[in-house]
């Protein structure tokens, strides 16, 4: 199910809302496997807040720094 929307979604900045948390995080898929996706994601180096909008990740300059993390597939209930 999610492979072929992971395939077309790849190198876009898209937003995950995740379950765990009720939890919104804007990134880019890298890679993806049966269990894991790997993105890339921007952190406010203040606050250690992920960016959580397009906006903020298109948008981050200084005070944010780039990081890569697995997400689990199972956790993603939206992806928009």
């Amino acid at each position: 199910m999610y492979s072929n929307l992971i395939a077309k979604a790849r190198n876009l900045v898209v937003e995950l809302y995740l379950r765990s948390g009720n939890r919104r995080l804007a990134c880019k898929f890298i890679e993806a496997d049966e269990v894991f996706i790997e993105v890339i994601v921007r952190i406010n180096e203040k606050t250690g807040e992920f960016a959580s909008t397009r906006e903020e990740f298109e948008g981050a300059a200084d005070g944010w720094v780039e990081d890569r993390i697995l997400v689990s597939i199972a956790d993603i209930s939206i992806i928009a």
